[in-house]
């Protein structure tokens, strides 16, 4: 059986050079990703609002609304 490294490093290397940069990008992305959930968190706590709705996508953009003070629906009549 063969290894996943060794398919990689099968061509001229090209393959795991950007293997390797693909997983730094993701843990880059992935870190970014929980910076900004632990921010939203907090500012939901501090508005009395609970902090787990910042992981819940439309819901998150209702209460931001209410934190603003905006309208959740702005049509006029």
């Amino acid at each position: 059986m063969t290894s996943t490294l060794a398919v990689l490093l099968q061509n001229d290397g090209s393959s795991a050079v950007g293997a390797v940069f693909s997983g730094m990008a993701m843990l880059f992305w992935l870190a970014v990703l929980v910076v900004v959930v632990i921010g939203g968190w907090k500012v939901f706590e501090k508005a009395g609002h609970p902090g787990w709705a910042i992981l819940i996508p439309i819901y998150n953009l209702y209460i931001l609304l209410q934190i603003a003070g905006r309208p959740w629906c702005s049509f006029s009549t």
